[in-house]
């Protein structure tokens, strides 16, 4: 397969996802990197919210509810803008400003330029194909959930999770990433792997840098060297964006975290941290951090989570702050009031927005040392070691404990709070104490070790930047030269490449050469191989439309919903059956002397059996005694064959017309 299908649907992607962040951006009257950081989370919250009222409103699932949503916001946001009396003439070291004062316009635009495109390099060579799947246990529900959406015309997060829990049992389930997919599905017509993998590409190239770079410049400044490391250090590091891509796959909740830097830069203006003042109503920002948070919390709750974690520490500096500004008795009652049920409304998202008991299982891996040592080397989930982003990170957070101001303070505690999640789940010995700290990320350290970059990045483009200024003044005052001189650039240029070069060596080779291997289309390949994809990609031509397939969803058989658009009798497998569909697994085999299994076959309307033998994704053992004899059975005849894959189709229970 060529990329350019990859190429339409990312496109596409794009423009589903930025268009209407954008326009709601400039509309709030943000400009430059900030509409631009701000379209992804904004661009979500439509695309969610869409999601759930289109059900309540009999709207089909598509562009139509996207638009009403997106209107009626748009709408909103020019009356309370109309009503403020729009905003006073901007100033250039206005925050919101697309040129802070002091900033080389350059800077932003190289930065995001050269994190695509080194990120772009390597998950072109993690996909490999644009085809390609990801091999892994999650990815069956992600795919399939897809199909599901747009099967069923909705992909509302208050019914996606019925597709595996007819009865009700998963009320709600993060859909912002399906949803996203299903429109694109529907403008370009791809295919469900090439819509998922241009997501991906998406939330990697676009949104992550983005929001890495807005959060460095609103903490540190317009600093070209700042800006511009960031971007190179968005892509060095393999815990964000690479990791969530390989590891379960954690599709939405990369999603998730590409948009909290944006969010949680906005949430800093708000809380008037950063040294250069805004000049905005503070409704302003409000609205941003209001609007931003339903996209990120319905992209996946856990990335809501690592949002309450950073800004809860940054409304305390800021309520610190307020009180040693000695504020008269009033302010500080009503300051104190509104601090109080902040931390009342975190504590009980804390407690509420965490899964079930069951499925938070992941126990320590490593001894308390060695998870200490992951999270100080920044070796992430027994990763190697990034040696230029520890050193730059070293020094980031030398400068920030030698400056002492309150967003150093702030940043400095937020890389503490984040690390001590990441050791609290992967080794600390205490279970109850870690399951209090690390639920809402299912105790699972992955997930956690995803979240520290966000700032990690700023910190080491800190570092970064303090390194090449102090050797440029130091150049300057030797050579008494010009800041423009072709010497001082051509420096700049090399240091920027060596930079690019030394941060994809090593730990980035190691993380990009796994998480290939989880998307090679292989003869072993653990969830469908390359015989099994072949067949999968047949059965539009050889199964009617309205018929079911039955099959081990452990094997991949389920994944021909998303491939061929059949559907199958278990989609994903963590589901809540009947007895018919228990029957049929246990008894289909037998179906030409067993009625009552017949019955149950012709209620499920079972038409055909894919048999992908005995091999599960996680190589484990999961029964289906009536689809265990389909060879020698009487019920069943084979249709079609790729190697040891075979489609069956039931001739019992009167099926043999």
């Amino acid at each position: 397969m060529t990329w350019l299908p990859l190429v339409g649907a990312a496109a596409a992607t794009a423009a589903v996802i930025l268009l209407p962040g954008l326009v709601l951006a400039l509309i709030l009257g943000l400009r430059g990197l900030w509409a631009w950081a701000m379209a992804g989370p904004f661009g979500v919250t439509v695309v969610v919210l869409a999601s759930l009222a289109a059900p309540f409103a009999g709207l089909p699932w598509g562009l139509l509810p996207v638009g009403i949503v997106f209107a009626a916001i748009a709408v909103g946001l020019a009356v309370a803008r109309a009503a403020t009396g729009g905003f006073r003439r901007r100033d250039d070291s206005d925050p919101a400003s697309g040129s802070p004062r002091g900033a080389r316009w350059w800077a932003v635009p190289v930065g995001l330029v050269i994190a695509a495109v080194v990120l772009g390099v390597q998950l072109v060579r993690v996909v490999q194909d644009p085809g390609n799947i990801s091999q892994t246990f999650d990815n069956i529900f992600h795919l399939n959930a897809i199909r599901y959406a747009l099967e069923t015309a909705n992909a509302s997060p208050l019914h996606l999770g019925s597709m595996t829990s007819e009865n009700g049992g998963v009320w709600f389930y993060p859909s912002a990433w399906h949803a996203v997919a299903s429109l694109v599905v529907q403008l370009t017509g791809a295919a469900i792997p090439v819509a998922s993998t241009a997501l991906a590409f998406v939330v990697a190239l676009v949104l992550w840098p983005a929001g890495a770079l807005l959060l460095t410049r609103t903490v540190f400044g317009s600093n070209a060297a700042l800006l511009v490391s960031a971007g190179v250090l968005s892509a060095a590091l393999p815990a964000l964006p690479l990791l969530p891509m390989d590891y379960g796959v954690l599709y939405p909740y990369a999603f998730g975290l590409s948009l909290a830097p944006a969010t949680i830069a906005a949430t800093v203006v708000l809380l008037r941290l950063p040294a250069v003042r805004d000049s905005r109503p503070a409704w302003v920002w409000v609205v941003a951090v209001v609007g931003a948070l339903p996209g990120v919390t319905i992209a996946h709750p856990g990335a809501f989570m690592a949002w309450l974690v950073i800004a809860s520490l940054a409304v305390l500096v800021a309520f610190v702050l307020f009180l040693r500004t000695r504020p008269g008795r009033r302010r500080v009652v009503a300051a104190s009031a509104g601090f109080a049920v902040y931390v009342l409304v975190a504590f009980v998202a804390w407690r509420v927005l965490r899964p079930p008991l069951d499925a938070r299982t992941w126990l320590p891996t490593v001894t308390l040392g060695q998870g200490i040592g992951e999270a100080v080397t920044l070796s992430y989930w027994s990763g190697a070691i990034p040696i230029v982003v520890v050193a730059a990170l070293v020094v980031g957070v030398v400068v920030a404990v030698r400056r002492r101001t309150r967003i150093d303070v702030w940043m400095l505690a937020a890389l503490a709070a984040t690390s001590i999640l990441y050791i609290a789940a992967i080794s600390l010995p205490w279970l109850q104490l870690r399951d209090l700290l690390t639920a809402a990320w299912y105790n699972n350290a992955p997930r956690l070790a995803s979240i520290v970059p966000i700032i990690i990045v700023p910190l080491a483009a800190l570092g970064a930047a303090a390194v090449w200024n102090a050797w440029r003044r130091r150049s300057l005052e030797r050579e008494r030269g010009s800041s423009g001189s072709g010497f001082t650039v051509a420096v700049a240029v090399g240091a920027v490449l060596a930079l690019v070069v030394a941060t994809q060596l090593g730990a980035m080779q190691q993380a990009v050469r796994e998480a290939a291997s989880g998307y090679s289309l292989t003869p072993d390949s653990p969830l469908v191989s390359t015989d099994e994809m072949a067949l999968l990609r047949r059965l539009p031509d050889e199964v009617p439309q309205d018929a079911v397939i039955a099959g081990s969803p452990w094997t991949g058989a389920g994944v021909a919903y998303a491939i061929s658009g059949r559907e199958v009798l278990m989609p994903h497998t963590l589901m809540d059956i009947d007895d018919e569909t228990e029957l049929i697994n246990d008894e289909l085999d037998d179906a030409a002397t067993r009625p009552d299994v017949c019955t149950a076959i012709l209620d499920k309307n079972v038409e055909y059996v894919l048999d992908f033998g005995d091999r599960e994704v996680h190589g484990a053992v999961h029964p289906f005694p009536g689809l265990d004899d389909l060879a020698t059975s009487s019920a069943v005849e084979a249709i079609d064959r790729e190697g040891d894959a075979v489609l069956y189709k039931v001739i019992a229970c009167g099926l043999d017309r």
